[in-house]
């Protein structure tokens, strides 16, 4: 049978794996019909597309997606390389319970950063700078936000969310779940040893059933009440044995 604890190793190198991904991988994609695409990175960088040729990229200068931006990569970077040295190290001295902390720190971290990218850089995304040429040709009464774009009642979807943004909430649960398994391989089940109350030599009078007065069952400590009993009342032992009877 596999002894699975020896391969939690693996989850936080799948996770610091998962993280990196997303950090390469677009957070966030545009498609307005068919006339211009662009594709968003977590550390700020968008690229441009006009009906599927190539016009360049740029890093968004506005402060208040520039800032969220760094700092939700820097959250998902420093998760990807602690979950990858959690993972080796933890390959080499198979300490589980010094896993536990570390795992759900990395967990936290790439749901900050996440969060962070979500609520700061589409709220505060300049999205006229860059499909200015779109939406400036449409008559007035349209509005338009990083998600969408409404004109007289008809939404347009404009960016959606990328594996970039998935990645960081799937290596995040990779990170908690890790934690968890450490923990429950890790547990260390107490051995319940009763104490045993010090056993009284048998003397040598016996009483009316010829059996030794004993205070203490020899066997398992229990306290004997009558002295006339023959068998143990805790574990069934015997007391009129050969051994317990003086020559």
């Amino acid at each position: 049978m596999v002894d699975i604890k020896k391969y939690v190793w693996v989850i936080p190198v799948i996770t610091g794996i998962i993280a990196i991904i997303s950090l390469l991988t677009p957070v966030a994609s545009a498609n307005f019909i068919g006339a211009a695409s662009a594709n968003l990175w977590i550390w700020d960088l968008y690229e441009f597309n006009i009906i599927g040729v190539y016009v360049g990229t740029d890093f968004i200068s506005v402060p208040m997606v520039m800032i969220p931006s760094l700092i939700a990569t820097s959250l998902v970077a420093i998760g990807a390389v602690g979950s990858l040295a959690t993972g080796i190290i933890l390959r080499k001295n198979g300490e589980l319970r010094k896993y536990i902390i570390p795992s759900a720190l990395m967990g936290i971290l790439f749901i900050v950063g996440e969060l962070v990218w979500i609520i700061l850089v589409p709220l505060n995304f300049p999205v006229e700078t860059y499909f200015g040429f779109i939406i400036g040709s449409l008559p007035p009464g349209y509005s338009i936000t990083f998600w969408n774009i409404n004109f007289m009642g008809v939404t347009v979807p404009l960016h959606s969310i990328g594996f970039g943004f998935i990645g960081g909430f799937l290596a995040s649960g990779l990170a908690f779940g890790g934690a968890i398994a450490a923990r429950y391989y890790s547990k260390e089940r107490e051995v319940i040893i009763p104490d045993k109350k010090e056993i009284t030599p048998p003397t040598k009078e016996l009483t009316s059933s010829k059996t030794p007065e004993l205070k203490f069952c020899p066997e398992c400590g229990a306290e004997i009440e009558d002295p006339d009993i023959i068998f143990c009342g805790k574990c069934g032992f015997e007391f009129k044995t050969p051994e317990l009877v003086p020559n």
